[in-house]
């Protein structure tokens, strides 16, 4: 371990892969916990919220399938370091939409518009 510290460190490529993991695991555990809590909110039944994540399972599963077999022009467009830029900015304009949504109250924007929101984020 100390020695993968070292390499870690030592290597600026690796300490911007590293850091642009630690941020994106952080940013999903914030944004996830508030949304599971809003999805059981919604479906408040044991039967539709397991209906609603089976489907929220596949979406994710086709999606990654779809980007699999994208990767490669979506990379000769925007290139190595457009392509690693996309993540984090998509996660951070969802988060932001979705805060803003979760702040602005159910009485200015629906529980369903912030749980789509919340939805497109984790997919």
């Amino acid at each position: 371990l100390r020695e993968s510290m070292k390499e870690l460190m030592q290597s600026k490529e690796l300490k911007a892969m590293a850091t642009m993991v630690f941020c994106y695991n952080v940013c999903v555990e914030l944004t996830e916990v508030l949304w599971k809590s809003i999805l059981r909110k919604q479906y408040p039944s044991k039967s539709l919220y397991m209906e609603y994540m089976a489907n929220f399972s596949q979406t994710v599963g086709t999606v990654a399938f779809l980007l699999q077999l994208i990767a490669p022009g979506i990379l000769n467009v925007f290139g190595w370091r457009g392509t690693a830029m996309i993540p984090p900015v998509t996660m951070g304009v969802l988060a932001i939409a979705f805060f803003a949504a979760i702040i602005a109250g159910e009485d200015k924007i629906p529980l369903a518009q912030a749980l789509l929101i919340g939805t497109v984020q984790n997919v």
